[in-house]
């Protein structure tokens, strides 16, 4: 009895109570009782006493009938409703409330002395209603023997060792009491009980497979996408989630080969360093990166880390597998996309580029002249509009050049367009040999030019202007590969102003108009006076 209570208080305090610990602390409960009863029975000074002891321990014992095939149920899971529990408990309640009855000794009778009892039919209903319940308990637990999971596997056995042995002993013993009053039936009794009990506990103790704590940790490690294989100090398998089987053929309690497991894989990076880590004296968290499958189409990253106690003693170790094959294909593809757009925008580049040196070229050929390579009158206009107005400001010297090719009409007739083409763009050249690079060379039109020179006082004026006529006039240009040369001279008209002065309400194109009128003036007396010559302007409104 004590040895019951022990046991009792035990389950109590270590497990968490569920349903198969509920039918098991009943059954415990009852049996605790049932063997108070039998010590009454025995005990019992008197027949009236001894009787009620004995109904209360027959009423008991169907009860403990029917509590054992509900744990048989519960552990094969078969009770899942209320009411296969209440078709198990039916037969024993009412062989417990026949037995409380007792009607006319059917189930025990005394003649006087305490200890002489007679047993009536009863007895041998209720011994026969509980060999039908352990053999029936033992079916339904043979049938489920199997399980894929390998703690009910070991659970249902505890059950059944506890049924097989402890059930058979028991009923021999209670048997036995009928024929005499030795001890051997009471110690076969005993033994019986003791088997029984310690099946039972042993099947919810054991592995505490119906720990509420238990099942939700095991839920949850089933229900995780990663891998997960734990094992103890000496790489015994304790824990392995369905995420990790298809990876490892192991169960738990078998050792774990990590080198044979390693090259089942196709080591991408870090396999040296993994099993340096795995296998160091003091393990080190270690992580490689493999393909895994028939044809690698998985990848997968394996990490490994050592598990301690409080003492820093190693008593375990984690491995977790992690399938990163989506994120690899997404990798990829995100790295063909950005691929692709690193050579669009590089095409993009060069199109922007080659559209910048298209503008570049249509820009120069808006301002430039197709023949010469000078800018053209537009061009020159647009700056000299521009420029007029800084020099109002700034009150600064400058000066317009305007030259013709002297009787350049005889060279095309004598030599053809095309060498008057050339003569005009060799005299350009001359010309824009001599200038200084602030200075604006323009055609004007056919074969006259234009020249400005900001910033530039009479003298400079002077000299400069000199210096492009003897330019011209030296310059030689061949006429083909005959070594024959042609010289051409230029007339040209100077207008010199010391200082910007337009008239209140005056136009910049008027003031330029003005400007050009006075140089053209001045031009024509030079071809007048003979060509090959200078004439400055006289200003009239400057």
């Amino acid at each position: 009895m004590l040895l019951l209570f022990f046991v009792l208080s035990f389950v109590l305090i270590t497990n968490t109570i569920t349903s198969l610990h509920k039918v098991y602390l009943g059954l415990l409960t009852l049996l605790l009782v049932w063997v108070m009863a039998r010590f009454g029975l025995h005990a019992a000074v008197d027949t009236g006493q001894g009787l009620y002891y004995g109904a209360a321990a027959y009423a008991l014992l169907a009860m403990i009938g029917a509590g054992a095939l509900l744990f048989a149920m519960q552990l094969a899971q078969r009770a899942r409703r209320p009411r296969h529990q209440l078709y198990i408990g039916a037969p024993g309640v009412l062989i417990a409330a026949a037995a409380l009855l007792n009607p006319g000794g059917l189930f025990l009778s005394g003649s006087g002395d305490a200890g002489a009892w007679t047993y009536g039919a009863g007895h041998w209903v209720l011994l026969a209603a509980l060999a039908g319940s352990g053999v029936y308990g033992l079916y339904m637990l043979l049938a489920a023997s199997e399980p894929a999971n390998p703690r009910l596997r070991r659970q249902i056995r505890w059950a059944l060792s506890g049924l097989a042995c402890g059930v058979p002993l028991l009923l021999a013993g209670l048997a036995l009491e009928t024929l005499g009053s030795g001890g051997e039936e009471e110690a076969m009794t005993n033994a019986g009980l003791s088997l029984l009990v310690l099946g039972l506990t042993g099947a919810v103790h054991r592995h505490k497979e119906f720990s509420v704590v238990d099942i939700a940790q095991q839920d949850v490690i089933d229900s995780m996408d990663t891998g997960v294989l734990v094992l103890d100090e000496h790489d015994v398998v304790l824990e392995v989630n369905k995420a990790f089987r298809p990876y490892i053929d192991v169960r738990v309690g078998d050792p774990l080969d990590i080198e044979a497991f390693l090259a089942s894989l196709r080591i991408q990076k870090g396999g040296g360093d993994f099993l340096a880590g795995y296998r160091a004296a003091l393990p080190q968290r270690a992580q490689l990166e493999a393909e895994a499958g028939r044809d690698g189409s998985l990848s997968v990253v394996i990490y490994a880390a050592p598990i301690f106690d409080q003492y820093r003693t190693k008593i375990g170790r984690i491995v977790t597998l992690q399938d990163v094959s989506e994120l690899r294909r997404l990798i990829s593809v995100a790295e063909h996309t950005n691929q692709r757009l690193q050579e669009r925008n590089r095409a993009l580049i060069r199109m922007q580029d080659e559209l910048f040196q298209a503008n570049q070229k249509l820009e120069q050929m808006a301002i430039t002249d197709s023949l010469t390579g000078c800018y053209n009158r537009r061009y020159l206009m647009r700056h000299l509009e521009r420029d007029m107005l800084e020099r109002t400001r700034l009150q600064v010297p400058f000066a317009v050049l305007l030259f013709d090719l002297d009787l350049f009409k005889a060279v095309n007739d004598r030599h053809g367009h095309l060498v008057g083409d050339d003569v005009i763009c060799a005299t350009a050249e001359a010309v824009r040999a001599v200038l200084r690079p602030t200075d604006l060379l323009a055609r004007f039109g056919g074969e006259e030019f234009t020249v400005y020179l900001p910033n530039t006082n009479a003298t400079q004026t002077h000299m400069l202007a000199e210096r492009l006529r003897a330019a011209v006039a030296a310059n030689r240009i061949p006429l083909g590969s005959g070594g024959e040369t042609v010289t051409i001279t230029i007339s040209m008209g100077v207008l010199k102003v010391p200082e910007v002065c337009m008239p209140e309400g005056t136009e910049v194109k008027s003031y330029l108009r003005e400007l050009f009128a006075q140089a053209d003036a001045a031009l024509y007396r030079a071809k007048n006076e003979g060509r090959n010559r200078i004439v400055y302007a006289q200003s009239r409104t400057l």
